[in-house]
């Protein structure tokens, strides 16, 4: 008989975090470098309790993973994956399933992404559609859009933490902080209309009060490189001057209270893991 057992992580198996995440995401597997990068992001955010991650294992072998950010006012489920030779078999929805009990705990409000067709899972535990994401590739814009207003930080200044807030209606001030020190993001703003991160040829997340500040920021940081960034699929047109290729989509969906957000203030996401 097969013995099966959901547990919390340790800190200390980030290691097994990755590999878990790695068979179950990317089975092709990434190189040494690539995978020594999400060593330690995971290792970061396990150690600053940003996100809590729960194993699901058969007999001794670890095959199922799902992780929480938690945020205060929301949370985030993500990372939800079960290796290759164990789906169809319910055990994705054995981990989100207790993943989703904890989050309850703390939070009225918990938000994921789900790619299209894995939405049905997640709408039998009472989740909501909300919106379409998606991932689009950006190049540099040669529009005459100027970005001298655009101002670098070294750190973030307070309004950028009260404008995500009023945005979002919950605090995620620790995730941005995470971002900016511990991962190096650029973090750009203009004026106090809107901010953006970027990292890794990646812009999010990325909030701003009109979509005139949010082309100037975009032009400012995609114009070293080709950039990507998530953004919800209605906010699609004011990424026309940058000739976006849309490359994944998702649905945004929620559980609980339905967060009263200024939706035309948010252009882009950190990420389908974390929002």
């Amino acid at each position: 008989m097969t013995d099966l057992t959901i547990r919390k992580a340790n800190k200390s198996e980030y290691t097994k975090v990755t590999d878990v995440f790695l068979k179950s995401f990317i089975p092709d597997g990434v190189d040494q470098s690539r995978r020594e990068r999400i060593i330690q992001h995971i290792k970061s955010v396990m150690e600053l309790n940003l996100t809590e991650f729960t194993f699901l294992e058969l007999d001794e072998e670890t095959v199922g993973l799902g992780g929480e950010t938690r945020f205060i006012g929301s949370a985030f489920i993500g990372y939800i994956g079960v290796i290759p030779k164990y789906r169809k078999k319910g055990y994705g929805s054995k981990v989100f399933d207790v993943v989703l009990k904890e989050a309850k705990k703390y939070n009225k409000t918990i938000e994921l992404f789900s790619n299209p067709g894995a939405d049905s899972i997640y709408r039998r535990f009472g989740f909501r559609e909300e919106y379409l994401t998606n991932i689009y590739s950006l190049t540099s814009s040669s529009n005459d859009l100027p970005t001298d207003e655009i101002e670098v930080f070294d750190t973030i200044p307070k309004w950028i933490f009260n404008l995500d807030r009023e945005a979002l209606k919950f605090d995620r001030s620790k995730l941005l902080a995470f971002l900016q020190s511990q991962l190096k993001a650029e973090v750009v703003g203009i004026g106090t209309d809107g901010f953006a991160f970027c990292r890794d040829s990646n812009i999010g997340p990325v909030i701003a009060k009109n979509a005139t500040s949010f082309q100037k920021l975009i032009k400012y940081l995609a114009s070293k490189e080709e950039m990507r960034i998530v953004l919800p699929e209605f906010k699609e047109k004011t990424l026309e001057m940058f000739s976006p290729t849309k490359i994944q989509t998702c649905i945004k969906m929620y559980f609980g209270e339905k967060l009263k957000q200024k939706l035309d203030w948010i252009y882009g996401f950190n990420a389908f893991a974390t929002s």
